[in-house]
């Protein structure tokens, strides 16, 4: 009996995707596997990370000396520059949404 062709480009039950990067002979095949114990890890450290951002940008707003400067550190910084962008009109930092924010559950 003949293999039924199966479409692996929508996640299948258990959260397993295979995903092809290139085209023809020279492409790769890759298999993705969500682990819901790493998903929840990462969310824990992102709401981590937001939650001290804010903290800090709060006192940052509270101390306008050297603002230029500290907030030029906050946009250089690995961990927080994902989360900001500058605001030209205002003058002041601003915390982006994340996408990974807007997908819940």
């Amino acid at each position: 009996m003949p293999a039924r062709p199966v479409n692996h480009s929508q996640p299948q039950p258990g959260g397993v995707k295979e995903v092809y990067v290139g085209a023809g002979e020279d492409r790769e095949r890759y298999i993705l596997v969500r682990n819901p114990h790493q998903a929840l890890r990462d969310r824990t450290a992102r709401e981590d990370v937001l939650a001290g951002l804010r903290a800090q940008l709060t006192a940052l707003k509270k101390d306008a000396r050297g603002y230029a400067e500290k907030a030029r550190a906050f946009l250089d910084h690995p961990r927080y520059k994902r989360y900001l962008t500058w605001d030209a009109i205002a003058g002041r930092l601003k915390m982006t949404r994340p996408r990974f924010a807007l997908k819940r559950g």
